[in-house]
């Protein structure tokens, strides 16, 4: 087991409407995508995913080809309530400053490292009475 600290950084889009969640991968290679409900998409290469989801949210689960697996987060009103992504700060020092570049430059490119990802899902829907 890899027991390397991550330097972490905490992701710009809290609070921010989704469409989706969705992983995708096998058990070497594998990637997440967070679609914004103005058709924004960020992808990440990730090396682990911890996802929390709160009512309302569901994850579905699909096959993706022969050897891969989608799970897919939606749901009314969908948010992203916080995450970040995170990086061996011994492996790669420059690695806080090439996301908050990555971050200001509109996320158009793909980030050029294999993150560690946390999320916090939520749905802004309020129950009816």
């Amino acid at each position: 087991m890899d027991t390397a600290t991550p330097a972490w950084i905490t992701l710009p889009w809290r609070n921010q409407p989704l469409k989706s969640v969705t992983h995708i991968g096998n058990g070497k290679h594998h990637e997440l995508s967070i679609e914004f409900a103005d058709v924004r998409r960020i992808d990440l290469a990730t090396r682990t995913a911890r996802i929390e989801a709160s009512h309302g949210i569901v994850a579905e689960t699909s096959p993706w080809g022969d050897t891969k697996l989608q799970i897919r987060y939606s749901g009314a009103s969908l948010a992203l309530s916080g995450g970040r992504i995170g990086f061996d700060r011994e492996s790669a020092p420059t690695f806080p400053s090439d996301a908050q570049a990555w971050f200001e430059a509109g996320c158009h490119d793909r980030l050029l490292y294999t993150v560690d990802v946390e999320l916090q899902l939520t749905s802004t829907r309020t129950s009816a009475p």
